[in-house]
Order: C-alpha cells, then sequence, then structure tokens
C-alpha cells in the first residue's frame, strides 16, 4: 500500500536503515526484482536473514559507511526515529546517504491516535504533524506529504533534500 504512490525507478538503490530483519524491504523485491537491496542496522543480530537476499557489500551495521554518500534513490525507516536518542545524527546520516532527487519514506507512531506510543518503554520520541514538519524542516528536508489514514496509528512521511541552490543569503 504504501509503495504503490511511489515513483521507484528501475534498478534504484533502495536503503532500508533501521532495517531489523528488513522483511519490507524483502517483499519489495519480491515485487521489483530489478531493485537493488541495501541494509544498515545498529546492530549485527539480523546477519543471517540479510545474507538470503542482500549482497554481503551491501549490509552495514553500527555506522552506515561513506562510500555509501549519495547513493541511494530511495531510503525507508519503517518505526525507528521513534526509538534514536539522536534524531538529528540519524537524520544526517539519511541526508548524505540519499540521492539530490531521492526520497526518504518513513513511519513513525501517531500520538494522536496510537496512544500504546505512550506505553513502549523503549519509544523515547513520540511525534505529531507539527514536530514532523520542525524536525524535517530543521535537517534539510523538504516534508511532501504526511499520510494518516493508510496505516492505522501511524504518520507515514515522504521527504527529500531542500534544494539549497534556490536558497539565496538576501533578507
Amino acid at each position: 500500500v504504501v509503495f504503490n504512490s511511489l515513483m521507484i525507478p528501475h534498478n534504484a538503490r533502495v536503503l532500508d536503515y533501521g532495517s531489523g530483519k528488513a522483511t519490507t524491504l524483502y517483499n519489495i523485491c519480491r515485487e521489483r526484482p530489478d531493485i537493488i537491496p541495501y541494509v544498515f542496522d545498529v546492530s549485527d543480530s539480523y546477519r543471517q536473514v540479510w545474507d538470503h537476499f542482500i549482497d554481503k557489500e551491501h549490509q552495514a551495521s553500527f555506522e552506515p559507511p561513506e562510500s555509501w554518500n549519495g547513493l541511494f534513490d530511495l531510503i525507508t525507516a519503517f518505526f525507528v526515529l521513534e526509538h534514536t536518542d539522536n534524531l538529528y545524527e540519524l537524520l544526517e546520516n539519511v541526508y548524505r546517504l540519499l540521492k539530490d532527487n531521492g526520497t526518504f519514506l518513513f513511519m513513525v507512531p501517531n500520538i494522536l491516535t496510537n496512544l500504546g506510543d505512550f506505553l513502549v518503554v523503549d519509544h523515547i520520541n513520540h511525534f505529531s504533524e507539527v514536530s514532523l514538519k520542525e524536525l524535517l524542516f530543521k535537517a534539510g528536508f523538504n516534508l511532501h506529504d504526511i499520510e494518516t489514514n493508510k496505516f492505522r496509528g501511524a504518520f507515514i512521511c515522504r521527504a527529500s533534500k531542500k534544494d539549497i541552490s534556490k536558497f539565496t543569503n538576501e533578507i
């Protein structure tokens, strides 16, 4: 459902950031075998799962490699941002890894429709539409849309890098 409205280019490089088992990426690749999958997570726990469908050089743990800078057409992060203790570091990583015309697609719990978000101990960040807009703006992203009705209890956000060439020093 989430990907139906996206125009993912042929042979796109797609990174699942904070991937866990990368189940969603696996399913995308089954439908679109032309996609070149990559995964990143903060642990090595899922390497055995990744090895079944992702080349080892397309896997990273703990820190995304610099060789991946500007490589990705699409970066996904499904229920990741609510867990991080440094949102700006995560967004800086996504920004540097994303191509200039790439898309950042992520999902986070919606505090207004998912009150259980407050009960999950490792959810250290909570989001509203206003906080997401401000966060992405400060991190250098254009927010294209926030979907509130496609996935119950969650925001689905689509963003891209700001076009800095359009800004001037004039006030």
